[in-house]
């Protein structure tokens, strides 16, 4: 019998972050073990893909050649911190990746992600629906993912998302995979680098083709570890 469902991890470091690639293994392994307790399979992603990796290429030589204040966040990044923004922006392809399966329903995780039980979870409840997790909080407005949005859209934003953890089933009305499309996602970049981080550019999709509101939450309970130092720190 074909699985219709898929876990989705994604746990792309440098090689040479070889203790922290170690920090993380028991918690990559327990999402893995969540995954085939809920009849899903299990896929983990340890490269960056190349469509990410050309984009971000492409898109350095247009800042250099721009010359502009504006885009100085790409050349100021580390290594280290140019790998997360191309992992982050992963998901992307992910998204992209379901779409083209013949799987029905996604979950993806960020490989610090401790999951609790959530023993009342079933894939098969869902037919429908798209989930990532909303922050609402007093302070939003001033955070990147918010104001960088509203300076574009020209209107106001309700809250940011958070992409630790999504869950997607293929018959959403809205299909994703058009409107997080690499054309329009190439060109936020261009725009301003602060669409490089792929939550303020996800929130702005969001928002321009207002799908906020066809956005089901969840109680889907985790805790996210953290940054690299978190997880250095880190024992299961």
């Amino acid at each position: 019998m074909v699985n219709k469902n898929v876990v989705y991890c994604l746990c792309a470091y440098l090689s040479k972050d070889k203790i922290l690639i170690e920090k993380i293994k028991p918690v990559v392994e327990n999402i893995k073990k969540w995954a085939e307790a809920h009849n899903a399979d299990f896929k983990l992603i340890t490269k960056i893909p190349d469509v990410i990796e050309d984009m971000f290429s492409s898109i350095k030589h247009s800042y250099k050649d721009k010359q502009a204040k504006k885009y100085t966040i790409l050349n100021k990044k580390s290594p280290h911190k140019l790998h997360t923004l191309k992992a982050w922006n992963t998901k992307f392809e992910i998204i992209h990746e379901f779409y083209k399966s013949n799987y029905e329903r996604m979950m993806y995780f960020d490989c610090d992600v401790l999951l609790e039980k959530n023993t009342w979870f079933k894939f098969d409840d869902y037919n429908d629906i798209f989930y990532i997790k909303k922050r609402i909080r007093k302070s939003i407005k001033n955070t990147a993912m918010v104001y960088i949005s509203e300076k574009y859209l020209h209107k106001k934003v309700t809250g940011r998302y958070g992409l630790a953890h999504i869950f997607l089933c293929k018959e959403f009305k809205e299909n994703l995979s058009d409107i997080f499309n690499y054309t329009d996602l190439y060109k936020l970049w261009l725009l301003d680098d602060h669409f490089l981080r792929e939550e303020i550019a996800m929130t702005y999709l969001i928002h321009k083709h207002n799908i906020q509101e066809k956005i089901t939450q969840i109680k889907f309970k985790f805790d996210h570890i953290g940054g690299t130092r978190e997880k250095m720190k880190f024992t299961l």
